[in-house]
């Protein structure tokens, strides 16, 4: 029997202005953009087979990923350990509309929290992490023929107690506050504070850099606290310290992204089993449905 795990992360994503259908909107826009964005290094993406679920909470889709490159720059022919002649380039006949490395992965987007969920290792064992997926979703959101105008942030879900490593040096020398504007749909006490201040200031987003006296180790007041825990979720925190063993060490929300395996038996696809888990997961706010698809029932 088949039994393979995949790997489910997530980004929050914050459109500026926005209305009810601004984020249906944007994807399937996206879904609709021709000129593939880049992923990283040579890579390229495209996003497509975007829909609206039946009930109109969800948009899910599809990232298609692939090596993209310039065949007439100059090659190498490893035989010879030389560059390739121009006999050799002239041989080489490969379709403009032909990609290689091909890889996929699927997504799903819950309208009213505005987070978008994605494999982050596939079935085959491709991986598509949250810190470059989020850039990959950032400049494909902000393109000219998508974003509409509308200044879109993209944050990659940290896990709930991210911001513990940082707690827990013993010195605390600097922190360093990306602080973004968050949803407006869905602001707890600490995003209400963030955003009144930042609509006072006519701002869209807080920078902080904290550095510690020589010797002495940071203590962040109530409101540092608070940009902090927004900041996780919008935008990022990063930090410099000692910790318990005396080793100095650098740390950041974003290499803490939220992530959820999932087992994947026989019965099912890596998708339904995905989607389904997913939205089981925003319902019931963290359940475990890592034994989902693995042959014991769904």
């Amino acid at each position: 029997m088949r039994n393979v795990t995949i790997e489910i992360e997530g980004l929050n994503i914050t459109a500026t202005p926005h209305t009810g259908d601004t984020y249906i909107n944007l994807l399937k826009s996206a879904g609709k953009l021709k000129d593939p964005i880049k992923f990283y290094g040579s890579h390229y993406a495209v996003v497509r087979e975007v829909k609206l679920s039946g009930d109109g909470r969800w948009v899910i889709g599809r990232v298609y990923r692939f090596l993209d490159f310039n065949s007439l720059q100059k090659w190498f022919n490893i035989e010879r350990d030389e560059e390739a002649g121009e006999d050799d380039v002239r041989k080489i006949l490969i379709p403009p509309h032909l990609k290689p490395e091909f890889s996929a992965t699927d997504f799903a987007f819950f309208v009213e929290r505005h987070q978008l969920f994605f494999v982050s290792f596939t079935e085959d064992k491709k991986s598509f992490r949250a810190s470059r997926f989020g850039v990959f979703f950032s400049n494909l959101l902000n393109h000219g023929s998508v974003s509409g105008g509308k200044q879109v942030n993209v944050t990659p879900i940290p896990q709930k107690d991210s911001l513990k490593h940082m707690r827990s040096l013993r010195e605390l020398q600097k922190v360093s506050i990306c602080l973004k504007e968050p949803n407006p749909d869905d602001l707890y006490e600490a995003e209400k504070m963030v955003q009144r201040k930042l609509e006072a200031m006519h701002a869209r987003r807080i920078d902080v850099n904290i550095s510690a006296i020589a010797g002495e180790s940071l203590v962040l007041d109530q409101e540092m606290n608070q940009f902090a825990a927004v900041a996780s979720e919008n935008g990022s925190v990063s930090w410099r310290g000692i910790n318990q063993e005396g080793v100095s060490v650098a740390g950041s929300t974003l290499q803490y992204p939220w992530r959820m395996p999932l087992r994947v038996g026989s019965e099912h696809s890596g998708s339904v089993v995905f989607r389904t888990a997913i939205r089981g997961y925003v319902a019931q706010e963290g359940t475990d449905f890592s034994r989902i698809g693995s042959g014991d029932g769904e």
